[in-house]
């Protein structure tokens, strides 16, 4: 009775430990699908001007949005050459007979500026891109067929990770802080992610903190690797945005493997950018919603300023949920308006130097499948 007391032990604790490995709690984040979310991974083969064939996929009743992330060369450029809605409109607009290279190297590596041709706003990316659509107040996501192509500078393949997200009241914003530095006093992390609260009460953004890791023992508390790009770029040419082997992506593989199994975005408070005159960055505008990126993360300079760290931490989370700034401005002086704000707005606008929102900007913001229902 006794043994048969144990076996049956036994095989309740292997039934346990069999559903707390295949719950949620214990998914790769990178795959497992939300309550309130369709995903799935497609291959795109790459032509010998640099563009895929069509890929095509239903877009469900009820989606808010569609993400998309291209994960192919790390020295590669990407960006969409198409894409074309249940509706039939045609959003990117690009020459299928005509290499995108030279456009994509043009604006990436000579304009530094986050640009590509066409009708859509997007920001093309070194080794993994990201585009949340809608990103402008006048686009729909029509239910239906849809179809798009990826392009870069020349023939290959990459993996293209769909997220279809459901029209929800999801709303909650959920962030692991990383202490990266070599100092004894500690970060209110609690106190910092009220005042960030303070800033998205306005978008109706709830914000939950999953984790608190402290790398004391890190050599990356102080970012000194940076593409560190300028509105009006000088001197010696720089990339538009951070790339795969510079400091912070760095440090994001490495806080994905202290915490392997969360998929909430790592904010990373630092002691400072090595004196490039930065105090925070994003690694996406849009960030790719994929844990184990490299472009997975937001960097922020502790300060004994609060408030002015929640405002800067709160300017570069908007910027990974897909907001720009208003105006940027390309090497050559050109100027880009991302199209949600304007005039005096700019200057108390969150993408400026204020922490105020447009509605257009909390629309885009909320279509982010960072978002989840609880």
């Amino acid at each position: 009775m006794a043994d048969r007391r144990i076996r049956c032990a036994m095989l309740q604790l292997c039934a346990t430990i069999l559903f707390a490995c295949t719950g949620s709690s214990g998914a790769d984040p990178d795959q497992k699908n939300a309550a309130d979310q369709q995903r799935f991974v497609r291959e795109a083969l790459l032509n010998q001007l640099g563009i895929s064939e069509p890929l095509v996929f239903d877009v469900p009743q009820n989606t808010r949005s569609l993400t998309v992330t291209v994960v192919g060369e790390p020295a590669q450029i990407y960006a969409l050459a198409s894409l074309r809605t249940a509706d039939g409109v045609e959003h990117v607009g690009w020459d299928e007979k005509k290499p995108p290279g030279p456009a994509l190297d043009y604006f990436y590596r000579q304009e530094h500026v986050c640009h590509f041709p066409g009708r859509l706003r997007q920001c093309p990316r070194l080794g993994t891109y990201t585009l949340i659509y809608p990103n402008r107040p006048d686009q729909k996501l029509p239910a239906g067929t849809t179809s798009l192509r990826v392009s870069s500078e020349k023939a290959g393949s990459a993996h293209v990770h769909f997220f279809l997200s459901e029209t929800s009241k999801a709303n909650f914003l959920h962030l692991n802080f990383f202490t990266v530095s070599r100092q004894s006093t500690p970060v209110d992390t609690k106190r910092l992610a009220r005042k960030i609260q303070d800033i998205f009460d306005q978008a109706e953004i709830q914000i939950a903190i999953d984790n608190e890791v402290a790398l004391h023992d890190s050599s990356f508390s102080d970012l000194t690797n940076l593409a560190a790009p300028k509105l009006r770029p000088s001197g010696a040419p720089t990339d538009p945005e951070e790339t795969p082997n510079g400091g912070p992506a760095k440090l994001a593989l490495l806080g994905h493997q202290r915490l392997p199994l969360s998929s909430a975005l790592n904010i990373y408070l630092v002691d400072s950018f090595g004196g490039h005159g930065t105090k925070a960055l994003s690694l996406g505008t849009p960030g790719p919603p994929l844990p184990s990126s490299y472009y997975f993360g937001v960097f922020v300079e502790r300060s004994s300023d609060y408030d002015a760290m929640a405002r800067l931490s709160a300017h570069e989370i908007a910027h990974f949920l897909g907001l720009d700034h208003p105006t940027r401005w390309s090497a050559s002086d050109a100027i880009y308006r991302d199209g949600l704000v304007s005039g005096p707005d700019i200057v108390t606008n969150l993408m400026g130097s204020g922490s105020e929102l447009t509605e257009a900007q909390m629309n885009v913001m909320r279509r982010s499948p960072l978002l989840k229902p609880n």
